[in-house]
């Protein structure tokens, strides 16, 4: 499943944000997502929230070959 997230801030290159439901979202990028809304496909939970990665960036797909974008898992 794909969730829209607002990143807010990261430690190292794990980005945090929320989603519209106020769900708690992590994310790995180095890319700059401060105060980005991304599209996450979520790979995981626990109790700090959901894992995923990010798919889209702001309405526009991130392509395939960008070091920032690993292949997502079937």
């Amino acid at each position: 499943r794909a969730v829209h997230v607002l990143f807010e801030h990261a430690h190292d290159t794990t980005w945090n944000g929320l989603t519209d439901n106020y769900l708690r979202v992590s994310a790995q990028s180095e890319r700059d997502l401060g105060n980005v809304m991304a599209t996450v496909r979520c790979l995981s939970a626990d109790a700090s929230g959901l894992w995923g990665k990010v798919v889209e960036e702001e309405g526009t797909p991130l392509p395939d070959d960008c070091p920032y974008h690993p292949e997502l898992e079937q």
